[in-house]
């Protein structure tokens, strides 16, 4: 009977971490923060170095490569980037995050624009938003079929993505 409370207790709190923490923004995720050093990140528990295939160009290799703990149902990806200087550079969200306007993996562009109505895809870097409540943050947003295919958080003047 005890270990089957314990059971319950693990998953129900694992399901109650995971669900707190389901939020990109507007300084980071859960506990794992924007401009963090390494240390300090990997101290949150919330992510483990990147395992998979090189990254190829585009990304700084002076920047250390990580993945979040928590992504249920996902296989690993490179989903943090961790700059020498800046510190957490990158945050890279999955289906069920969503920012805090609501907006993730799946929204229509219609809430996106509804949400952050400075996105426009057809403008140069129209792809990047300013973060509501951090001027030192930007989203990026994809889209692909009227809806939104990718989402992350970036500190300003990050040096990881080219």
């Amino acid at each position: 009977m005890a270990a089957t409370a314990a059971i319950s207790f693990l998953l129900i709190s694992g399901t109650a971490r995971a669900a707190a923490c389901a939020e990109l923004g507007p300084d980071g995720y859960g506990t794992l923060k924007l401009g963090m050093t390494t240390q300090q990140a990997e101290a949150t528990g919330e992510i483990v170095p990147y395992q998979g295939p090189d990254p190829g160009a585009g990304i700084n290799p002076e920047c250390g490569f990580y993945d979040l703990t928590d992504r249920p149902g996902q296989p690993a990806g490179l989903t943090v980037l961790i700059s020498p200087t800046l510190g957490v550079a990158d945050i890279v969200g999955y289906p069920g995050v969503r920012t805090p306007q609501g907006i993730g993996i799946g929204s229509t562009e219609e809430a996106l624009r509804a949400a952050y109505p400075s996105w426009n895809p057809a403008e140069p870097d129209g792809f990047f938003v300013p973060v509501p409540e951090n001027p030192d943050a930007i989203y990026e947003f994809n889209t692909r079929d009227g809806r939104v295919n990718h989402l992350a958080i970036r500190i300003s003047g990050q040096e990881c993505i080219e």
